[in-house]
């Protein structure tokens, strides 16, 4: 019973540690958690879609939109607290650790790829040791 004990804390501990980590990253890294910069994104990937198949884009409905969303949420992203943010990437630590990876957040850079991996390796070896 002392193992999973222990187990049990050294898993509290690396979530806690890579939760961290993720906070001190910039939300660019991940998608999910800047819903502004998402939305932006996937407008700009609809476009290019339009373009490849031929269709007409329309730049400016993308831009008034995005204006609009941008106004909308402003309010939101300035008055998000470091305690919220912190909030978003300890949910996603724990979610990582759990190996369940539900796909509302998730890496998109290089680095945070490599670290959310070493996060659910480290949880494997804990498992399955």
């Amino acid at each position: 019973m002392k193992g999973y004990r222990g187990k049990l804390i050294y898993l509290l501990i690396t979530i806690f540690i890579f939760s961290i980590i993720y906070t001190s990253m910039n939300p660019v890294n991940f998608y999910g958690i800047n819903k502004i910069q998402d939305k932006i994104k996937d407008e700009l990937i609809e476009d290019k879609v339009r373009e490849g198949f031929g269709m007409e884009t329309n730049q400016e409905r993308v831009e008034r939109d995005v204006k609009k969303i941008v106004k909308d949420e402003d309010e939101k992203i300035k008055k998000q607290s470091i305690f919220q943010k912190y909030l978003d990437c300890l949910y996603f630590s724990i979610i990582t650790s759990c190996l369940l990876g539900y796909g509302d957040i998730y890496p998109i850079t290089n680095v945070s790829k490599i670290l959310v991996s070493l996060q659910a390796f480290i949880t494997l070896s804990l498992i399955l040791y």
